[in-house]
């Protein structure tokens, strides 16, 4: 944060040496970018992940949606100035992610959401890939075991992570 106030320090002071003072920042539209720059960094992190010449897979899909859904969470709660924003995002994720969600418990019920993203591939890969195994399980889903371990993906999910550790 020290940096950002002393590079709209540098900024303000160059337009003022320009006679173009007016351009200068106010304290409130600088907090409005850098809180607009908090909320369009996770989309970001795992839009470069993704997109990845070297590492992408479809073994990080689930984990960046899980991990997506709990930043959008997170800074839900903190957003001063773009909260409509942070609502349409999320609103955005959970319709395009719909039976995802569903199929890894971080929505109740099945919707109509984009079908491709309810195949239980990206479950397997998810857990077998060796980035990611079940930390987003663990450490990222909001639900507890009763929740995250229900069911079709419950039976899934126990075995693999029974086999994984057993070796």
């Amino acid at each position: 944060m020290h940096d950002e106030l002393k590079t709209t320090a540098m900024l303000t002071d160059l337009l003022q040496e320009q006679s173009h003072s007016t351009l200068a920042l106010t304290g409130k539209e600088h907090a409005m970018l850098v809180e607009l720059v908090q909320v369009l960094d996770p989309f970001s992190e795992i839009t470069q992940l993704v997109q990845g010449e070297k590492n992408a897979s479809t073994g990080c899909v689930i984990p960046s949606v899980v991990v997506l859904e709990k930043c959008l969470a997170q800074l839900a709660e903190t957003v001063q100035y773009h909260s409509a924003l942070m609502a349409n995002l999320a609103d955005g994720v959970k319709t395009r992610f719909a039976v995802l969600y569903s199929l890894v418990k971080l929505s109740p019920k099945k919707n109509n959401g984009s079908a491709k993203f309810g195949h239980m591939v990206y479950l397997m890969t998810a857990a077998l890939d060796p980035n990611y195994g079940f930390v987003w399980l663990d450490s990222d889903h909001p639900g507890d075991d009763t929740v995250r371990f229900s069911g079709t993906l419950s039976q899934m999910l126990y075995c693999l992570r029974q086999c994984s550790a057993g070796h």
